[in-house]
């Protein structure tokens, strides 16, 4: 039996959390953290293949402090240290609720809310000409981009999955958040200088999708469904390495 000590030097907690290996590595860290909290009250019922007789977990909090911090800690994805998507989504569809419903009835006005999908483009050739260690470089230098990007109120960024990213822009209108940050990111990305194994540098790029509430996406999932639209029209039509707004016409 193998066990895996997380312990409070490398949290900062003030906890201790012992995790049998070989049942739950198959899981993403974060998800495991936010599976053992969402559990405190009943430690013999993780859902399927979470029995005592499966998985071996013991832990001491020491304060509301440290629970919170691991609540904090499953919101992250863990290769790329941004937003993982079931947070973005829970606290997005939030947004749509209180900013497009609740606002537009007090103030009679629909504020906006713009969502962006980005794409890496050629992801999969730079994972099977230089490995997959290196296209997890490629993917955690992009997220820094993001992150340095993406700063600012109502602003947030989140790993979709795979080399997908999503953006959400409170307050912002989809014209305002293509032309000020998300082409400024996309500048920034393609500058990057991300050598291989053998010291060549490999040409990153990427392309993205924009909407907002304006085009009628009352919903999370709409928005993100416009987002996508308007980045495939990025990779198929229009070259790649661009930024394309969502359009009830095209």
């Amino acid at each position: 039996m193998f066990s895996k000590e997380i312990a409070s030097s490398s949290l900062a907690l003030p906890t201790t959390i012992f995790i049998k290996y070989n049942e739950v590595m198959k899981e993403g860290f974060g998800d495991r953290i936010r599976r053992f909290v969402d559990n405190l009250g009943t430690p013999q019922k993780f859902g399927p293949g979470w029995t005592s007789e499966s998985t071996q977990v013991a832990a001491g909090f020491e304060s509301k402090k440290a629970i919170e911090k691991l609540k904090a800690l499953a919101t992250i994805d863990d290769l790329t240290g941004l937003e993982n998507i079931r947070s973005f989504k829970e606290r997005m569809e939030k947004a749509f609720i209180s900013l497009y419903r609740v606002e537009k009835h007090r103030t009679n006005e629909t504020p906006v809310i713009s969502i962006a999908m980005g794409d890496i483009d050629n992801f999969k050739l730079i994972n099977d000409a230089y490995g997959h260690p290196t296209g997890d470089r490629v993917l955690q230098a992009v997220a820094k981009v993001l992150k340095d990007g993406m700063r600012g109120d109502g602003n947030s960024a989140a790993r979709y999955g795979g080399e997908e990213f999503v953006f959400g822009f409170i307050g912002l209108d989809e014209d305002k958040a293509l032309k000020k940050i998300i082409e400024r990111i996309r500048e920034e990305i393609e500058k990057l200088q991300i050598r291989s194994d053998d010291g060549k540098i490999i040409p990153v790029t990427m392309s993205f999708g924009v909407t907002s509430t304006k085009n009628d996406a009352q919903t999370l999932d709409g928005a993100i469904r416009q987002a996508d639209a308007a980045l495939s029209k990025a990779k198929k039509t229009d070259g790649k390495n661009c930024a394309v707004l969502f359009s009830t016409t095209a």
